[in-house]
């Protein structure tokens, strides 16, 4: 008998049954698909008997399969309650956490903020996914995810973090070669930076005093990357919108001017987002409040109200 291969025989049923497939599971457990199609076959000699019928994106228990997931899934509660005992009369905050964040903000702000949580903390491991899609955090075995916009998964625990505006912005050098850009109606004799995948004429909203102002410009130069954007902004492609807490250091530094200041653009939010579970370990409780004090301190954003 071997008692830690056993629990982990046990460990993958579980993963596999919770995720629907076994790809969703090797992504979970952070293993590739061959390793855990290996263990379950092993699983399966062990006992004698069929467990599951299984493709790389469907994973259905038989009975027998069932009643072992059910009894489990009891015995690996019973063992993560032990260690959520130990884990808070330990105050030991250790462990692997898995983040994910949206691409600009993730590898700009997320993980040097993380490289610090995890120098206060050196028993705890971190694993950053950067990615600009929205990620099924149970599925993919994520901790946190820091979110843009609301959140309406009613599987996740949100808390809003901080709030952040859009800027209207240009470079000096396009300033300088086109006409003067002092209205909103002016910009449709201006080249436009869009954020995107078209070119042609965009229709650009502005808000003043209640009222709403559309305006057609022309993108001569689309990109669906952020970075793409501001570097073709800084370069003098054209006039466009982007986040200020992404621009901030340019618009301070002089590489980049704020245009119609006195219209309001679109404002959105972060939030930081984790699985719904009756208790959530002490590592992500730990991560989760250090990340969120530490974005509203970032340049560009606002604390968002009721967070003081």
């Amino acid at each position: 008998m071997n008692a830690g291969r056993d629990l982990e025989y046990l460990r993958v049923l579980v993963a596999a049954a919770d995720a629907g497939s076994l790809s969703a599971a090797a992504r979970k457990l952070g293993v590739t698909q061959p390793v855990l199609s290996r263990k379950l076959a092993g699983l399966e000699r062990r006992l004698g008997m069929r467990l599951a019928l299984r493709s790389p994106r469907a994973f259905i228990l038989t009975n027998e399969g069932r009643q072992l997931y059910e009894s489990s899934r009891d015995i690996l509660d019973r063992i993560e309650t032990t260690f959520e005992s130990m884990d808070r009369s330990s105050g030991t905050v250790a462990g692997r956490l898995r983040v994910t964040a949206p691409d600009a903000f993730g590898a700009r702000h997320i993980a040097p903020l993380l490289v610090e949580l995890q120098q206060r903390h050196p028993r705890l491991a971190v694993e950053l996914l950067i990615v600009d899609r929205v990620v099924d955090l149970v599925v993919e075995g994520i901790d946190l995810a820091i979110r843009v916009g609301t959140v309406e998964d009613t599987n996740l625990k949100t808390m809003r973090v901080a709030d952040f505006d859009y800027v209207f912005v240009a470079a000096p050098s396009y300033l300088s070669r086109h006409p003067p850009l002092t209205r909103i109606e002016q910009l449709a004799q201006h080249d436009l930076v869009a954020y995107g995948t078209a070119t042609g004429f965009t229709p650009l909203r502005f808000r003043k005093d209640g009222g709403v102002t559309t305006v057609q410009a022309c993108a001569r130069l689309a990109s669906n990357n952020v970075h793409a954007v501001r570097a073709a902004l800084l370069a003098g492609a054209g006039v466009g919108m982007a986040t200020r807490w992404f621009v901030n250091e340019d618009l301070a530094q002089g590489r980049l001017v704020e245009l119609f200041s006195n219209h309001d653009l679109p404002r959105k939010s972060f939030s930081i987002a984790h699985p719904f579970l009756s208790y959530v370990p002490l590592r992500v409780r730990v991560a989760r409040d250090f990340l969120a004090e530490r974005i509203r301190q970032i340049e560009g954003l606002r604390r968002a109200p009721g967070t003081e």
